[in-house]
């Protein structure tokens, strides 16, 4: 395992980078739950640490978008999915605002954690914003179907037609 190959070789677990994360903080980021597994079982890491922005590997795997981490997480270290971040931003809010709207979904439906009306018009018009800017500038870029607000380019451009 590469990992274990790096301890070997003197990789440095408790090594930050520049924004205070530890190699535990980014294997949750990008969903390496074995790897969080492992630094914690067998290195002994510690599962809780903040990084300069006060955000835990769980913040951080909710950012990320990722579901399995961010479940093994809750279910198997305790983490709270209520839990604020060092800037005073849940879980739900994190993932929100990073588009990860599959966390949203899962703390949601199986967490019973909620957004604040104002958090979602909030998010669903910094959406419409760029949906403007995109149909302004003519940019071959074209967003996904539709999203979760239920947004796509056609309503925003017919939007955009009828207010002018």
């Amino acid at each position: 395992d590469a990992l274990k190959a790096l301890i070997r070789y003197g990789a440095e677990l408790n090594i930050q980078n520049k924004d205070g994360q530890l190699p535990l903080h980014l294997a949750a980021f990008n969903g390496h739950k074995d790897i969080i597994h492992t630094l914690v079982s067998e290195y002994q890491c510690d599962i809780r640490p903040q990084d300069s922005k006060g955000m835990t590997c769980f913040h951080l795997a909710c950012a990320g978008g990722h579901d399995i981490t961010v479940k093994t997480l809750i279910e198997n270290h305790s983490f709270d999915p209520k839990e604020k971040d060092g800037n005073g931003r849940s879980p739900i809010e994190i993932a929100a605002v990073n588009g990860k709207d599959n966390i949203v979904t899962l703390l949601e439906t199986t967490y019973e954690c909620s957004l604040k009306e104002t958090t979602r018009l909030l998010l669903a018009s910094q959406r419409l914003i760029v949906a403007h800017l995109l149909l302004e500038q003519e940019t071959p870029y074209l967003p996904s179907p539709q999203d979760s607000a239920g947004l796509n380019l056609e309503t925003v451009s017919r939007k955009k037609n009828h207010s002018e």
